[in-house]
């Protein structure tokens, strides 16, 4: 059976409806090309919006695929910063509901404020005229705590984000309130996708810590780098993207180094943003092995 289907095609081109600019890159010349194939676009997000984008259709893929753990790994620096961190994940969220999954449920670490976050979505959606029409929050996308004690059995699909008790976390209890979670979704036979996690198994081995036997079960669905590695000149860097069923991408970044401060809100600034992206090789296996001579020869 072809991973890929007529419904993800469906998918991919719903995306470029949305935006026209979904799948485009530029060359050299300076000159838009378009990939006509939704298999592996020759694309790397340079907002947030575009993040959220790229990030949802590799989840909706996994989810056309009936993967029910999914794992999205963001190491990007648009998201260094509080409320787009929040964009990002109610935007994602949005893309996510449909007549299957319809109610969204988020759960974030607690070294966030979920009545901020609360605000700062509604405030987001309010002011974005593409998701006017979208569900509103606490209908089909609720935030709470990272706990078992709010899930309904209204909700479709959990998104567990930032899990960490490695180093932020103050509860004693992440890893065993994570496993609570996965053990309500599998009950229920809800998907669970899973934000950046950084968990440490509590029963260490001779050799230190290790990840907990759960993460295993998560699929890598998304994952993307900015700087995953930088050139001689400080605005230029490597930057990786992993795709589900599409392999790994390298792209040469050019960075814009400016900050600028916004209006009505002194925490709030532009941060580093990719100006110009060049797709440089890409591997279909899941994990290349030459990437490090390819940067070498760049």
């Amino acid at each position: 059976t072809p991973l890929y289907s007529s419904a993800a095609s469906d998918v991919y081109k719903r995306q470029q409806q949305m935006d026209p600019w979904y799948g485009q890159s530029t060359d050299n010349d300076g000159e838009d090309n378009i990939d006509s194939s939704y298999e592996n676009p020759p694309f790397f997000p340079k907002t947030v919006l575009e993040l959220a984008q790229d990030a949802s259709f590799s989840i909706k893929l996994a989810l056309i695929n009936r993967l029910n753990r999914m794992r999205v790994d963001i190491r990007s620096r648009l998201l260094t910063r509080e409320r787009p961190l929040v964009e990002f994940i109610v935007l994602t969220a949005c893309m996510l509901v449909d007549d299957e999954f319809e109610r969204i449920h988020i759960f974030i670490d607690d070294k966030y404020n979920v009545t901020k976050w609360n605000r700062l979505c509604d405030e987001i959606l309010g002011g974005d005229r593409t998701f006017n029409s979208k569900p509103v929050l606490n209908r089909h996308i609720v935030i709470s705590a990272m706990d078992d004690t709010s899930v309904s059995t209204l909700d479709s699909l959990f998104v567990i984000f930032n899990p960490d008790n490695l180093c932020h976390s103050n509860s004693r209890e992440m890893l065993e309130n994570v496993q609570a979670l996965c053990f309500h979704a599998s009950l229920q036979k809800k998907p669970v996708v899973m934000f950046n996690p950084r968990l440490v198994a509590t029963a260490w081995n001779d050799f230190g810590p290790r990840s907990p036997m759960l993460l295993n079960d998560f699929e890598q669905t998304y994952y993307i780098c900015d700087d995953y590695f930088m050139l001689s000149s400080r605005d230029k860097w490597i930057g990786v993207v992993h795709r589900l069923s599409a392999g790994v991408d390298v792209f040469y970044l050019e960075m814009s180094s400016m900050l600028q401060q916004q209006v009505g809100d002194s925490s709030l600034r532009n941060i580093d943003r990719v100006v110009k992206f060049t797709r440089i090789k890409s591997w279909r296996e899941d994990t290349p092995h030459d990437i490090r001579q390819v940067i070498t020869d760049i």
